[in-house]
């Protein structure tokens, strides 16, 4: 039974966002939106990389959402959907968006 609830403790209630910059430009104002929180890059210059955790454990609820990336005139001005959650559950993968100079790809590993 400890070793149980000791598992329960350990496992992690959310998903890590990695974000490369390969746009060939420093980027400002880049967010990530879930929903329920935000996270700003407010500069990730050409060949950077940062990564952050989103913590599920603010999600009082139990929902369904996507998390999107959204960027602001340095970059297209768009917003980019990816990493489906359901019932209050993240992804059970690790999440890559890499910024290209004309598109966004978008990669998960576990």
């Amino acid at each position: 039974m400890i070793i149980l609830i000791g598992f329960c403790f350990s496992c992690k209630n959310g998903t890590t966002i990695h974000v490369i910059n390969e746009s060939g430009k420093t980027l400002e104002n880049i967010s990530i939106e879930t929903g329920f929180s935000s996270e700003l890059l407010e500069k990730i210059n050409e060949g950077e990389s940062q990564s952050f955790f989103i913590d599920f454990n603010e999600l009082k609820t139990k929902t369904d959402g996507i998390m999107g990336l959204k960027t602001d005139e340095t970059y297209s001005n768009q917003i980019y959907s990816f990493g489906y959650y359901s019932n209050g559950f993240p992804p059970n993968k690790d999440i890559t968006v890499i910024l290209k100079k004309d598109t966004v790809e978008i990669k998960e590993f576990n």
